[in-house]
């Protein structure tokens, strides 16, 4: 398979607002232009999904990518 889906969590907050969450990290991400995913939403929740094409893409850049949606998703629960 070549579709990954997740989503970040946070226990300390409800479904409407990490679905924000979600949605405002990936549009962050696409903004900058390092990452591009997608997002899709499954009964109401929205979950963040990567598409893998790039035979080179590795472990080293799902890293990068879940820290940068960590990070950012941080930024935001401090808001």
């Amino acid at each position: 398979s070549n579709i990954i889906c997740f989503r970040f969590m946070n226990k300390d907050k409800d479904l409407h607002s990490l679905n924000m969450i979600n949605a405002k990290v990936r549009q962050k991400l696409l903004e900058e232009g390092n990452f591009y995913i997608v997002q899709t939403k499954i009964k109401g929740i929205i979950y963040l999904r990567a598409t893998i094409m790039n035979p080179f893409t590795n472990e080293k850049h799902f890293k990068e990518l879940l820290e940068n949606i960590k990070r950012k998703a941080i930024l935001l629960l401090n808001v």
